[in-house]
């Protein structure tokens, strides 16, 4: 039983939306920490106002009954990258070390594809069938899918070929691998029951990924 209630926290904890928005700064933080330029006070900071943002823009959501989180265009889908992406991770080192490198740049790009992923499986979940197609191609929607996975799972491959330096965090790669279920059920399902479980798995992809990319960066 005990057991259990740990899963099913782990579950909740792992496939709520909060997670796109705190792991660029976890990552950043973590970064920071392992070149010895981190600075806790500012991290908590940035943290908690990342928090506030994401609680504030879900009820600006769920108040206007506006679908901002799951309007995919490329505009939409650029942001993102940015915001969740490069400008929340390097500006999170940045604050902390006053230092930026081509490797914190290339870091951010990860949690910001992984994200879009997260928001497209989202947009998928909750789009009617006539949205999607009047306004969406479902095969465009699924390769980009397939695409920000990819990208910004082979991230850290890319950083250290270009950096020659922090070997470890290539480990974060190997989520790839664990990846092919979600990527299998999300080719051959589309129902709701399946997108939602596709949501989490992919909830829990970005989490798993922050956590073996910073300690392989620390390593």
């Amino acid at each position: 039983m005990g057991i259990l209630k740990i899963k099913n926290f782990f579950d909740n904890f792992t496939s709520k939306l909060i997670w796109i928005c705190i792991a660029p700064v976890i990552i950043g933080t973590l970064m920071a920490f392992g070149d010895g330029v981190h600075n806790i006070s500012i991290a908590i900071a940035i943290l908690s106002i990342a928090i506030i943002v994401y609680y504030l823009f879900a009820w600006l959501v769920r108040f206007q009954r506006k679908n901002y989180l799951t309007d995919n265009t490329l505009i939409d889908d650029i942001i993102a990258l940015i915001i969740l992406g490069p400008f929340a991770l390097a500006g999170t080192y940045f604050s902390q070390s006053h230092e930026m490198n081509i490797a914190v740049m290339l870091a951010g790009l990860s949690p910001g594809l992984l994200s879009i992923s997260i928001l497209t499986i989202l947009h998928l979940k909750n789009a009617g069938k006539e949205e999607l197609s009047a306004n969406y191609d479902k095969n465009y929607l699924l390769g980009k899918y397939l695409f920000c996975l990819f990208a910004g799972l082979l991230m850290p491959v890319a950083i250290y070929y270009i950096t020659n330096d922090h070997a470890f965090t290539t480990a974060a790669s190997f989520i790839l691998l664990f990846s092919i279920p979600t990527i299998l059920k999300l080719l051959s399902k589309s129902d709701k029951t399946s997108l939602e479980e596709i949501l989490k798995s992919s909830v829990r992809i970005l989490f798993f990924y922050t956590l073996i990319f910073s300690l392989g960066w620390i390593v």
